[in-house]
């Protein structure tokens, strides 16, 4: 007659077997999920950093003439502007920050940003009254952990160069 008061040593090992396998898929759904949360958060810090960055910008750009850009050293320029104070845009990879204007903000330490690239470019020189030329300024912009995407802050500034010519000064 068979004792039926307890388990089988072959029921013992499925039941461990069992839930040793659900732990592991839990786990790795855990793991899974978990990168997937912090991917969203760094695309989402970054998205907010690029929007702000874009609207200072974009707002001087956008309502008042520039006059003048002269850099002050690494990554960073002067931009003079006609009916507005001179403002200042600045990477400081040494203290992480980037600032524009009285805008000074931390940048997160797997936000890295590049070099700041200015290309200016007249393309109808001949046309007069006319927005014939115009100022790019690139922010490459990336993370150490999203190689997928391009994060890079572009603005472009279209301008008269013959009644509002744009001085350079890049030492």
């Amino acid at each position: 007659m068979l004792n039926k008061r307890g388990f089988s040593a072959v029921e013992l090992l499925a039941a461990f077997s069992l839930a040793a396998i659900m732990i592991f898929i839990i786990s790795e759904i855990t793991i899974f999920l978990r990168a997937e949360y912090n991917n969203i958060n760094a695309r989402s810090e970054i998205a907010l950093k690029q929007s702000i960055i874009l609207h200072k910008i974009g707002t001087d750009f956008n309502n008042f003439q520039i006059t003048s850009i002269s850099a002050c050293g690494d990554d960073c320029f002067e931009i003079d502007f006609s009916e507005q104070d001179m403002k200042i845009l600045k990477i400081d990879g040494e203290e992480n920050t980037f600032q524009y204007g009285n805008y000074a903000t931390e940048i997160e330490e797997n936000i890295v940003f590049g070099t700041i690239l200015l290309e200016n470019e007249t393309f109808t020189p001949e046309l007069e009254n006319k927005i014939d030329s115009f100022l790019k300024i690139e922010i490459p912009l990336s993370h150490n952990y999203i190689n997928d995407q391009n994060f890079d802050i572009i603005v472009i500034y279209q301008y008269d160069n013959n009644a509002n010519p744009i001085t350079f000064i890049m030492e």
